[in-house]
């Protein structure tokens, strides 16, 4: 069985800018083995708790407490393990 697929960089040439509107996104559940089709620009969270993530460089964070709001964090994949928010929503 291979590795899954790593999330795409699909704005990778250009500047993050997190004051541009998204062009897609997608509500996310967590899950601690396969990253997002495409790497987050930043996320929403729709109820405060603790937000585990994989950076796209692969460093694994947790945020606490995070407040409901757009965090501007680039995301490749949100733990299930760790992650007590919800609602979170992924824009790209």
């Amino acid at each position: 069985e291979g590795s899954p697929m790593p999330a795409i960089e699909k704005f990778s040439s250009k500047a993050y800018n997190t004051s541009l509107p998204f062009v897609d996104g997608a509500e996310i559940t967590p899950d601690d083995n396969n990253d997002l089709v495409f790497v987050a620009r930043c996320f929403y969270v729709g109820v405060s708790g603790n937000v585990t993530f994989v950076t796209p460089g692969g460093t694994t964070l947790t945020l606490t407490n995070v407040p409901v709001g757009i965090v501007p964090w680039n995301v490749a994949r949100f733990m299930a393990t760790g992650t007590t928010a919800a609602g979170i929503v992924a824009g790209w």
